[in-house]
C-alpha cells in the first residue's frame, strides 16, 4: 500500500502546477463520481489489488470499460452498431495478464474519439480502435466518470486528469506565450467556436498552420520549394467540414519533420508529408509558435500537450506567464499574437 499511497501523492502535487489528478475512492458499496474538464485525451489511474477485480467505468454520454479480471473485459458504445446490447454495442476482449506492483496492480486508461488503449506496467494490454460505427465512442467527449464494482468491498482508488483552467478562452485582443517540456511528440489543441475562425499557428523558424476556416487552409514551409511566397512554399489545401462538440469544435495538430495531421472528432482532415524540396518543415524542430487571429469577437483556447498534461493559452493573465506542468501559458489574440518558446521536440 505504501507504494500506492507515494503515487497518488505524486500525482496530487502535479496540480500545483497547473494539472490535477482527482483521486478519489471506491468500491462496492461506494460509487466514485468524477467531473472533469474537456480533455483530447481522457486519462485514468486504477489501482486494485493484485487479485482479479470485477469493475466497471461508466463514461457518461459515450459508454463504459468494464474489467471482469486480469485478463478479460469489454468495451461499449451507446447507440453503436446493430445497438442489440442496451441501445449501443459491446465489444469483448481478452488481453495478457496484469503485472503487480507490490501487492497493488495500476492501470492506465487512456481514451479519445479515436481509441482506448488499456496499459500496465508499460504494457499495453488492450487497444481498439474507434470508426463511425461507434457512434457515441466516436463523436462524444467524456466530462464525467462513475464506477460499479462487484465483488470487493474494500476501497479501490481511481485518479482521473483534469488540466482544470489552464486553457481558458482567448480572443482577438489577446495572446499566448507557452514553452513546452521536451516530449517525443508534440500536439496542439485549439478549441474555437462552432461557426469556424480564422487564424495561424506560426511554428517560429519552420513556417505556419494557418486555417481560414472549416473546410481550408494552407501549410507554409520557410524556404520551400521554388521561394515564390515570403522565401518560401505555401501549400492550399481543402478539407471535409469540421464536427462540432455542442457549441465547440476541437482540432488536434500534430506536426513533425515528417509531416503534419489535423485531427477532429477522431477524423483526420488533412495530412501532408514533408520531404527534401520542403526544408525547414523537414530538417528543423520549432522551439517557439505564436498566433494570430482575424476574426473579431471569437473566443478560443489553444493548449500545447506536454505528455501527460496540457498547456492553454490564459485569456486573463495580461502578460503573466503562469507555470502548467513545468511549462508555461498565455493569452493570444489578434493584437497580441502568440510568443511560445519551448524545448526542441521530435515532433511539434
Amino acid at each position: 500500500m505504501m507504494k500506492v499511497l507515494i503515487l497518488l501523492t505524486t500525482l496530487v502535487a502535479v496540480s500545483s502546477a497547473g494539472c490535477e489528478f482527482k483521486t478519489v475512492p471506491f468500491s462496492k458499496p461506494v460509487q466514485a463520481d468524477v467531473s472533469f474538464s474537456v480533455q483530447e485525451v481522457e486519462r485514468y489511474l486504477v489501482t486494485l489489488p493484485c487479485g482479479n477485480v470485477w469493475f466497471k467505468l461508466f463514461l457518461i454520454g459515450v459508454g463504459h470499460i468494464e474489467l471482469f479480471s486480469q485478463t478479460s473485459g469489454n468495451i461499449f458504445c451507446k447507440e453503436a452498431g446493430a445497438q442489440n446490447w442496451y441501445g449501443g454495442e459491446r465489444t469483448d476482449f481478452t488481453m495478457d495478464g496484469m503485472t503487480c506492483d507490490g501487492d497493488n496492480i495500476i492501470l492506465s486508461i487512456e481514451r479519445s474519439t479515436s481509441a482506448v488503449t488499456i496499459k500496465n506496467a508499460g504494457n499495453v494490454l488492450y487497444t481498439q480502435n474507434f470508426g463511425e460505427n461507434d457512434a457515441r465512442c466516436s463523436d462524444t467527449i467524456a466530462t464525467q466518470v462513475k464506477t460499479q464494482v462487484w465483488n470487493y468491498e474494500n476501497d479501490l482508488q481511481l485518479a482521473v486528469l483534469d488540466n482544470g483552467d489552464d486553457s481558458v478562452p482567448f480572443s482577438l485582443a489577446e495572446r499566448a506565450q507557452v514553452p513546452v517540456p521536451d516530449r517525443a511528440i508534440e500536439q496542439y489543441v485549439v478549441k474555437l467556436p462552432c461557426d469556424g475562425v480564422w487564424f495561424k499557428l506560426f511554428l517560429v523558424g519552420v513556417g505556419h498552420i494557418e486555417i481560414f476556416s472549416k473546410t481550408s487552409g494552407n501549410i507554409f514551409c520557410k524556404e520551400a520549394g521554388a521561394q515564390n511566397w515570403y522565401g518560401g512554399q505555401k501549400t492550399d489545401f481543402t478539407m471535409d467540414g469540421m464536427t462540432c462538440d455542442g457549441d465547440d469544435i476541437y482540432l488536434l495538430i500534430e506536426r513533425s519533420t515528417s509531416g503534419v495531421t489535423i485531427k477532429n472528432a477522431g477524423n483526420v482532415l488533412y495530412t501532408q508529408s514533408f520531404g527534401e524540396n520542403d526544408a525547414r518543415c523537414s530538417d528543423t524542430q520549432a522551439a517557439q509558435v505564436k498566433t494570430q487571429v482575424w476574426t473579431d469577437g471569437a473566443e478560443l483556447e489553444l493548449s500545447v500537450s506536454t505528455g501527460s498534461c496540457w498547456m492553454g493559452s490564459l485569456l486573463n493573465l495580461g502578460n503573466t506567464v503562469a507555470s502548467v506542468c513545468g511549462a508555461w501559458t498565455s493569452p493570444f489574440s489578434l493584437s497580441a499574437p502568440a510568443n511560445v518558446e519551448y524545448p526542441m521536440q521530435a515532433v511539434e
